[in-house]
């Protein structure tokens, strides 16, 4: 399966904006939460595929960039407030933090095990051709 952008509801008024999103019918259940937060620019985070479990990507700030390899095809992403970014499994993504400061909500479908995590491209490419 490929990545897809989604678009959070947005409610503005005086008092600032809500963003909100409703994870019915949303193709997993959250079992883990982490952020990543960064303080300069120009660092990465990622480099990495799983197995099994699937991530929601949540940008707090602008200035995240998201490379995902998905053979045969490469998807490109500038994460902004507003929109996450589900990702599947046997997905390899990349992240650069392009502003120093920036941070990334994920919401994952399984717990950590890492097991579960392809950190050799090598072996991921091989598990895309037999998928």
């Amino acid at each position: 399966m490929k990545p897809s952008v989604v678009k959070l509801e947005e409610y503005s008024d005086t008092r600032g904006v809500l963003r909100s999103l409703d994870l019915t019918g949303f193709p997993f259940d959250s079992k883990r939460l982490f952020t990543i937060n960064v303080r300069r620019k120009e660092f990465s985070r990622g480099g990495h595929a799983h197995r099994e479990c699937w991530q929601f990507l949540l940008p707090l700030d602008s200035g995240v960039m998201a490379e995902i390899d998905s053979p045969p095809n490469k998807y490109s992403f500038e994460l902004n407030p507003g929109f996450g970014l589900l990702i599947p499994p046997l997905n390899w993504l990349s992240l650069t933090f392009t502003s120093p400061e920036s941070s990334v909500i994920v919401l994952a479908s399984h717990s950590y095990n890492e097991d579960d995590y392809v950190r050799d491209k090598e072996i991921f490419h091989k598990l895309k051709v037999s998928e």
